[in-house]
């Protein structure tokens, strides 16, 4: 019986036209898409320095960050932290994997460029 069903022309087209409607509607009434936002030029921050002074190079990356575009596109570049953690609180020259800090619930940072920063401590 199905088979008959499918040897139809009119009964594929009209289930095409269901499957079609479907798809249409699921994609017009998400009002909320996940979208990648890029955010430009971010300081990085240097953690675990003590009192010494502090070198780091690149001075700023850029974060692209994915979620709900109402979260997204509500963030300000301000709320988003790029931190270099070095190991050792003592003079030297690390290269330090830069970590950013989910800046909202829902959120995730799908890049980091570069990610990485050389950071030099000097002792005062």
């Amino acid at each position: 019986m199905v088979d008959r069903w499918l040897a139809n022309d009119w009964v594929l087209r009209v289930l095409s036209l269901l499957l079609a409607v479907g798809i249409w509607a699921s994609l017009i009434h998400n009002p909320n898409p996940t979208v990648i936002r890029k955010f430009r030029a971010l300081p990085v921050t240097v953690q675990n320095a003590g009192h010494l002074h502090v070198k780091v190079t690149p001075t700023a990356v850029a974060v692209d960050i994915r979620g709900p575009a109402n979260i997204v596109d509500a963030l300000q570049p301000s709320a988003i932290r790029v931190v270099a953690a070095v190991p050792y609180a003592e003079p030297g020259t690390y290269k330090v994997k830069l970590n950013v800090d989910a800046p909202a619930a829902r959120t995730q940072v799908t890049d980091v460029q570069p990610d990485a920063s050389t950071v030099r401590l000097i002792a005062p």
